[in-house]
Formats: C-alpha cells, structure tokens, sequence
C-alpha cells in the first residue's frame, strides 16, 4: 500500500514537471510570436526590387523580422502609401524627389543614412549614336514629375542641347516653360519616369535613370549618349518617426558594413552605382 503511495506521489509529480515545462515552452512560442515583426516594403521591379532584397534577406535570417516586398508601377505611389502608413519603407525613389514629394504632400519622410546607391540619369537613343546626330525637329521624351523633370532639362542643357531660364514657378522647378533657347528646335514630351524609356523606338530619345533603361527591356544601360554627372542617391525611405527604430538601424549597419557591395555590384550589372563606389 505505501509502494502504491510513493509511485502514486512519484506519478504525479512527474505530471507537474512535464505541464509546468509545457507552459513554460508556449510562453516562449508566444513570445517569439509576439516579438515577429512584419515590415512591408514598397518598391520598383528591377534593381530597387534586387537592392531591397539583399538587405531585407538578412533582416529576416539575421534578426528575425518577416518582410514583404511589393512591387508598384508608378513613381508616387509607394511613398504614398508610406505617408498614409500602409507601408513601413520605400526603395526606389531619389533623395531629392522624396524631399519635393514631402513638400508637395505635406508629410515628413527621412532616408535611411548612410545611403545605398545611385541610378544615374542619362539621355538614350535607339535611332543615334551621339549627341551630334540629334536632328532639328527631334521627340525627347523626359519625366513628367516636377523634380524629375527639372533635373531632366538641367541634363540636356549641361549636354548641349537646350539653355534653360529661369525657374518661373512657385516651386522653383524648372518646366518647358522655362526653356530660353531651343536651336534643334526640340519636342519635349513628357512622361512617367518608371515607364516612358519603354517608348524609345517610337522618338529620337529619352531621358531616363540607367535603372529604368535597363528594365524596359530594349535598353543597353551602358549605351547612354550623355549621363549626368552629378546623380541622386537612393535608399531606404521611412516615416520620419521610424528612422530611429531598431529595424532601420539594422538597416543602416548592413549598409555601412560593406557585406553587401559584391552581391549588389553582381545583381544591378550597371543599372545602379554603390554610393560608396560612383566616380
């Protein structure tokens, strides 16, 4: 009877380790599932898309976090989504841009330090060969967004082929407004910087960064006519009251660390410039 007693006790307490270690291991499922951040991710197809990935790779087997990468066909679209907290990053869009696209929108988003890489604006041509054989009357398609835009005729007036004036708006951007001299006698056309370097056959040239070239498909980035000399630098965008989070400091780490330049260098094959590298 006192043997049926202690193995009763023995029993027992055995039961109680084993429920006591079976809550102890759920509570640190819940944890690891309360402590699993989600961040969403809004960028272009092509390089911004590759560039992202490298990054947001080790955000999830480095430190934890589930990432979701989305891809948009327009140039506005994933900052707003970013200003009205549908997305938590944006990559894809240039410092200058995001800092008109905030003026314009009233919101405030900061890029992620240091920056990531540069997409070089450049003029393209798939009927010439250089600047020179640009005829009278020629089509030149460029951007159609203020700051893009503006940055667009600067280039063809540092390449020749336009003197631009004074600014006459209230945002200071030039316009075709604003061309003083036209000696070619040249037709702007403007268009969505993400896919008006897809009509290059149908004009004499484009205006378009070597990332959005090449992703058109029938462009050779390397092919340019005239790239400016002085590009925007690209990286990760946030909502200013995320730039001291913990995941953007991981973010910044991975970047400033180098581990990345040869991967990057291996997957934007010319379309982008490590900030780090451009000359």
């Amino acid at each position: 009877m006192k043997m049926a007693k202690k193995l009763i006790c023995v029993a027992l307490v055995v039961m109680l380790v084993c429920a006591v270690a079976g809550c102890n291991n759920q509570s640190a499922e819940d944890e690891n599932q309360e402590a699993a951040v989600t961040l969403k991710v809004g960028t272009f197809a092509g390089v911004s898309h590759d560039a992202c990935k490298l990054v947001t790779d080790i955000l999830e087997s480095r430190y934890g976090y589930e990432v979701e990468i989305l891809d948009f066909d327009g140039n506005t679209l994933p900052c707003t989504a970013l200003k009205d907290g549908e997305l938590d990053m944006v990559i894809g869009n240039a410092l200058h841009w995001v800092e008109t696209f905030c003026e314009q929108n009233n919101c405030d988003l900061s890029m992620i330090e240091p920056y990531y890489f540069y997409t070089p604006l450049g003029i393209y041509s798939a009927k010439w060969d250089s600047l020179d054989e640009i005829p009278q009357n020629a089509q030149i398609i460029i951007p159609s967004d203020s700051s893009n835009m503006n940055n667009s005729l600067l280039l063809l007036e540092e390449a020749g082929l336009l003197t631009m004036g004074e600014p006459t708006t209230t945002d200071s951007f030039l316009t075709t407004l604003d061309i003083a001299e036209n000696p070619l006698n040249i037709e702007i056309i403007e268009g969505d910087i993400t896919s008006s370097a897809r009509s290059i056959e149908d004009v004499d040239a484009v205006v378009a960064v070597s990332s959005v070239a090449a992703s058109s498909g029938n462009i050779d980035p390397y092919s340019y006519l005239y790239r400016a000399s002085q590009p925007g630098a690209i990286g990760f965008i946030v909502r200013t009251e995320d730039i001291s989070s913990e995941w953007a400091g991981y973010i910044s780490e991975i970047i400033a660390s180098g581990e990345l330049d040869e991967a990057f260098n291996e997957v934007s094959a010319g379309r982008a410039f490590l900030c780090t590298e451009w000359e």
